[in-house]
């Protein structure tokens, strides 16, 4: 990584391993993850600044570690100057103006992931929030909603397979088959093919139910209506990321 001269005055290079330290740089590099998509699709053709403010935390919190523990020598002023960026949201300057970003007034996080269960995980002063759960990004009443108050016919409406994680793992495999009317017609060990009825036009449809082995959590993923086995749903299911010929498919377990 070469670090910039307008902070130093003299430029080096440094290992991309080496440790970025401070606790936040780390939440701010976390929360910049998860937020930076969700933002960047609501808000459509967003101009990212060129002064981040508080999202450049990773940055400042590397050089310091370079600054403070390995003992770099030459860093100026104007890298002073600019760390007190910190303290502000995204910076826009124009040449009579500034557009300055206020910060998070809420941050929630669980296991260095944004995570709320009853709340927004991160909010604005101005009110705009965003709801969490396990690092995913819900809709507010998945989140607000009491489990046992939830309709389970909303899972059919969902389209992102984390959030249909999210709702199965907040309101309960169990719970969803039951109130959905869901009969089992094969299984392999964690994994079930069930007739699940959704009602109206879209009627009986198959799912694959099955618990995912690397965070303990259980799934409900639809699958195509010519499956009749487990087998057949698995292998279905991973016809639609990768090619898989005439073989048959088996999972891994990632650790």
């Amino acid at each position: 990584m070469l670090v910039y001269t307008m902070f130093i005055e003299r430029p080096y290079r440094a290992s991309n391993g080496a440790s970025k330290g401070a606790s936040r740089g780390q939440v701010w590099e976390q929360v910049g993850e998860q937020v930076g998509e969700q933002v960047g699709g609501q808000v459509g053709d967003f101009v990212w600044p060129y002064i981040d403010g508080h999202w450049f935390s990773s940055y400042f919190s590397f050089y310091d570690y370079m600054r403070v523990v390995v003992k770099v020598n030459g860093y100026t002023q104007k890298y002073d100057i600019f760390k007190q960026s910190l303290d502000i949201g995204l910076l826009y300057p124009y040449n009579k103006f500034c557009v300055v970003g206020n910060l998070p007034s809420k941050i929630s996080l669980e296991n260095n992931k944004l995570h709320c269960n009853k709340s927004a995980a991160i909010e604005y002063e101005d009110g705009f929030k965003l709801w969490y759960l396990n690092g995913v990004c819900v809709p507010q009443w998945l989140v607000e909603t009491q489990w046992d108050k939830i309709d389970c016919s909303l899972f059919s409406k969902i389209n992102n397979a984390e959030v249909r994680r999210e709702f199965v793992r907040k309101i309960g495999v169990e719970r969803i088959l039951v109130q959905l009317g869901g009969e089992k017609i094969d299984q392999v060990g964690d994994y079930e093919l069930v007739i699940v009825d959704l009602k109206g036009e879209t009627g009986k449809w198959p799912y694959l139910k099955m618990r995912n082995p690397s965070i303990q959590t259980w799934h409900l993923e639809c699958v195509s209506k010519e499956c009749k086995t487990v087998m057949q749903a698995i292998n279905f299911r991973a016809s639609q990321l990768k090619n898989i010929g005439n073989n048959n498919w088996s999972p891994e377990v990632l650790t």
